[in-house]
């Protein structure tokens, strides 16, 4: 009896041992597991905010190229009309206030040429 009573111990304290060594290694992988997720969370992060940064960065060269191109067209539009090709031509030729809105538009289509170039990159 005392040795069956020896092998229940030996047992008892053999569960009790894989149950505590399996515990203990489920909680390092939970913390492990938890860690290298946050890792890959940053650096998924940090791809998406340049990614961002790159679409708005297209998206602004996009939308000022557009708005010099319009500017464009109606300055083409107004050279048409009027029958002149050159900036002095067109300010003899055409009437003050429509010669105001001319010079409006050289203006702004300079602004935007000026801010297109000034963030570098082409769209295509």
């Amino acid at each position: 009896m005392n040795v069956l009573k020896r092998w229940q111990v030996f047992l008892a304290i053999l569960v009790a041992l894989i149950t505590i060594t399996g515990a203990i290694w489920k909680f390092g992988a939970n913390v492990d597991a938890r860690y290298s997720k946050a890792e890959a969370c940053k650096k998924a992060s940090t791809e998406i905010r340049h990614e961002v940064r790159l679409t708005q960065q297209r998206l602004d060269q996009k939308i000022l190229f557009d708005r010099s191109d319009q500017y464009g067209q109606r300055i083409d539009g107004i050279e048409d009309k009027a029958g002149c090709h050159t900036v002095p031509e067109c300010e003899n030729i055409l009437p003050p206030d429509k010669r105001e809105i001319y010079r409006h538009y050289l203006k702004e289509k300079k602004k935007a040429d000026d801010a297109y170039e000034k963030l570098g990159v082409d769209i295509e």
